[in-house]
């Protein structure tokens, strides 16, 4: 089971959140999948970056996708920043 949404912020801004693969599904592409396919609806809606909030252990997945760490700890959770454009 995956989850994933993408909620469109002030300011030309999406938020991937609440994104999880279930464990026995893992390493078979489908989180690389539901990111980009959520990146892709941010674009097509004239978005210029893209942030998550991410676990630990999931942000070396989003480094992966080019995401770069921003802010420190929150809740134990990371902010990560992908920008669209050098605006």
């Amino acid at each position: 089971m995956q989850w994933a949404a993408c909620i469109f912020n002030a300011d030309n801004e999406a938020s991937i959140r609440f994104m999880a693969v279930h464990p026995s599904v893992q390493d078979k592409g489908l989180g690389t999948l539901m990111a980009m396919t959520l990146e892709s609806v941010a674009r097509q809606e004239g978005v210029k970056r893209v942030t998550c909030s991410a676990r630990e252990d999931a942000v070396e997945f989003f480094a992966k996708l080019g995401f770069c760490q921003s802010g420190g700890d929150y809740y134990a959770h990371n902010h990560a920043i992908r920008p669209f454009s050098d605006d």
